[in-house]
């Protein structure tokens, strides 16, 4: 009875220690780059786990900066220039997600925006952001971290959320990781601060791929006939949810009614691509709908 009354000592006692180590080991990591702990050359400069969790990093690194001007859109968008003369905003983020789709983009567009009202925007649409059956990457938890939702009011548990991440398994483990990888030279120059990302990271992936851009290419066209166009199991393109009636232009249209509003200078343009990707898009039988995607925006 008494090594039963100890153990449950002990173990009052592990807890809220091994809690408090936790807390403070993920704090001076800052494996997702949200935190104001201090950088160290060698233990935490470097950060493998804000792009694999890019979507909550950028989210809070939007909170520290407030920029007034933002970059939207897909992976083709990441490497633009949030430095480039050409801005009139103060200071501008490069806010593109990988795979992101035309909610997403609003809701970050809505997240920034909240934060400081934005004089600059620039929209980068492309054709795959626009079919209603591609998957939303910002499930409830990543959503959890914007500073407004969906119909413009303030997230009351934005702060908790952010002090979970420090409590996390998750956080934990990125918190290892990032403590074990920082002399890994790839990872060194992935994302700037400004949240562009590095122009050298896709000639080191295709280098670290193998095959040259011939490889390069012909993983791309065959990912995106097999899996971003028209995305598995379904295997279609719509604008229009066939259940809900919801249509993606709808997304599309909240854009431009709130930059007209607010006086945002919003810049939209589609994302160029190359030659063998359009003939790719034709072969799949899309190109009536890529040229009806165009017309539609208009």
């Amino acid at each position: 009875m008494q090594e039963a009354k100890d153990y449950i000592k002990n173990l009052a006692i592990l807890i809220p220690i091994f809690m408090i180590v936790t807390i403070g080991f993920n704090w001076l990591m800052n494996p997702y780059g949200i935190y104001d702990s201090p950088e160290i050359e060698g233990l935490n400069k470097l950060k493998p786990e804000f792009s694999t969790h890019l979507r909550i990093a950028k989210a809070w690194t939007v909170y520290k900066q407030k920029p007034d001007g933002i970059i939207l859109g897909s992976s083709r968008s990441e490497i633009l220039n949030p430095n480039h003369a050409g801005w009139r905003s103060q200071l501008v983020y490069n806010l593109a997600l990988p795979g992101c789709i035309l909610y997403e983009a609003l809701r970050y567009f809505q997240h920034a925006h909240a934060i400081k009202p934005q004089k600059q925007v620039v929209l980068a649409i492309d054709f795959l952001m626009f079919n209603v059956f591609k998957p939303n990457s910002l499930d409830i938890k990543r959503e959890a971290h914007l500073f407004v939702n969906y119909d413009g009011h303030i997230n009351s548990q934005l702060l908790s959320e952010k002090f979970l991440t420090l409590v996390s398994i998750d956080a934990f483990i990125g918190s290892i990781k990032t403590l074990i990888m920082q002399e890994i030279i790839l990872i060194e120059k992935l994302y700037l601060p400004n949240g562009q990302m590095h122009w050298d990271a896709p000639y080191k992936h295709i280098h670290h791929q193998g095959g040259g851009h011939r490889r390069s290419f012909q993983s791309n066209e065959n990912h995106y006939v097999n899996s971003v166009w028209i995305f598995p199991p379904r295997n279609q393109y719509r604008f229009v949810d066939p259940k809900t009636g919801q249509s993606t232009f709808n997304y599309f249209r909240t854009f431009l009614n709130t930059a007209y509003r607010d006086n945002i200078d919003l810049r939209i343009l589609t994302s160029p691509s190359h030659a063998r990707l359009w003939e790719a898009l034709y072969f799949v039988g899309l190109w009536p709908k890529f040229e009806q995607w165009k017309r539609e925006i208009v």
